[in-house]
């Protein structure tokens, strides 16, 4: 019979040799990862390794990363390298989860990959509900999510609601009830997820903002990577279809914010899609300000592209645009930029011809900048001034100021003329 040092030792070399294993897998994906990056662009990649080495550490990892982000490999390393030091902080006493944490998997469209989802869930499987399941199963089963009621008790309980095939991290449930006995009045708790694809590598990492109640009204980040606390209340009329998304929305009204645990908890199947909301028929005020849109850049021109085109697509009808461009040095961006550049300058044109000339500035220097920003400045105080009805209450401040006055065809030499108002003669109420 081994001996208690004998299998310490054992257990030690067995630590050893997993770590050594971890440590290579990690170096290979960081090899792999690196490769991927200087394949994507051989330039821009040695760039930024010459940057690294003239000590612009910030300016090299900004490069390095947007392209090393690209590899199919980066989310392995993360994973291999970052994921266990996420983890680490979370609680560990899995006797929380049973205690807790109602699992509630809904198999009624499919129960492929319900075996996966069940292990998945560890000790708190002893308490999950199939919605939809084989009535001979050893869970408590129910037809409808309605029926979910029979398992809540009065003072509330937490639902961790899932589809069969999605799989929980190892000790998720412990860590949700951890959040959850601190909670407060939140009443629902979301965690991040990835996907899994059809050979069960994770995948498409959603690693998720603090609660935003704007982005949530137009993409469900939350519904089925979260817990939630429900009464026999929230369970009424609770639909067939999308009923784990009302119970989101009825916690939420009810409850506080809800709170992000920043860790990958859920292994999904599928998510809900982004709801791009319609454009609206007019604008939305009916002599609506011009705009100015500053866009800072310096290469990184797949950026600059998506600034200006999220520029032509916008439906404002009075906007103009700077692009400061700080000497782009990348053949891609140097190519690409005047391109770039008339497709917005004719939308500007398109967009301001009913009231303004279009135009667009391409400003090489921070002077040309400081000037332009200048003359923007001293117009919108102006346009304010008008709007305030104080057209005759101003003065020119600076030769700046008259001349952008002059422009707009303001009298600038009117001195302010101020009538005060006695206090006992002002007896309406402010408006």
């Amino acid at each position: 019979m081994p001996s208690p040092v004998a299998d310490r030792a054992s257990n030690q070399r067995s630590s050893t040799r997993s770590v050594a294993a971890d440590s290579w897998r990690i170096a290979y994906l960081t090899l792999r990862v690196h490769a991927d990056a200087f394949l994507y662009d051989p330039f821009g990649y040695l760039q930024g390794v010459g940057w690294r080495v003239r000590g612009l550490k910030l300016r090299s990892r900004n490069r390095i990363a947007a392209l090393a982000g690209r590899s199919q490999h980066a989310y392995d390393l993360w994973i291999a390298r970052d994921e266990p030091n996420v983890r680490a902080g979370q609680p560990r006493d899995r006797t929380l989860s049973v205690q807790t944490i109602v699992p509630v998997i809904d198999c009624r469209e499919t129960s492929e990959g319900l075996g996966k989802t069940l292990a998945s869930l560890g000790d708190g499987a002893a308490r999950c509900v199939l919605i939809g399941g084989n009535e001979t199963s050893e869970f408590p089963t129910v037809d409808r999510p309605r029926g979910i009621v029979r398992h809540v008790s009065p003072a509330g309980t937490w639902l961790c609601p899932l589809v069969a095939g999605d799989r929980l991290a190892d000790g998720a449930l412990t860590s949700y009830a951890a959040v959850a006995a601190e909670a407060g009045r939140s009443f629902v708790i979301y965690a991040d997820d990835d996907m899994v694809d059809v050979k069960g590598r994770r995948v498409t990492p959603h690693f998720k903002p603090d609660w935003n109640p704007d982005l949530f009204e137009h993409h469900d980040f939350i519904s089925g990577s979260a817990i939630v606390k429900v009464d026999a209340g929230d369970l009424s009329a609770l639909p067939d279809h999308g009923w784990i998304q009302t119970l989101m929305i009825r916690a939420i009204e009810k409850g506080g914010d809800p709170a992000h645990l920043p860790v990958v908890l859920h292994h999904r199947k599928g998510r809900p899609t982004p709801v791009i909301p319609a454009r609206p028929k007019q604008p939305i005020l009916a002599d609506p300000p011009r705009l100015t849109a500053i866009v800072p850049t310096r290469n990184h021109v797949r950026l600059l592209r998506t600034c200006i085109e999220g520029l032509q697509q916008t439906a404002y009808p009075e906007i103009e645009s700077i692009v400061i461009d700080n000497g782009s040095d990348d053949p891609e961006t140097v190519r690409e930029k005047a391109g770039l550049l008339a497709n917005l300058r004719a939308a500007c044109v398109q967009k301001m011809e009913q009231k303004y000339p279009g135009h667009h500035w391409d400003i090489g220097n921070t002077d040309d900048f400081r000037s332009r920003v200048q003359t923007v400045l001293d117009e919108i105080t102006l346009r304010m001034l008008d709007v305030a009805g104080f057209a005759d209450m101003r003065r020119a401040e600076s030769a700046e100021l008259a001349e952008a006055a002059r422009q707009q065809g303001i009298d600038t030499s009117v001195q302010p003329q101020v009538n005060a108002v006695p206090r006992a003669e002002f007896t309406g109420d402010l408006p």
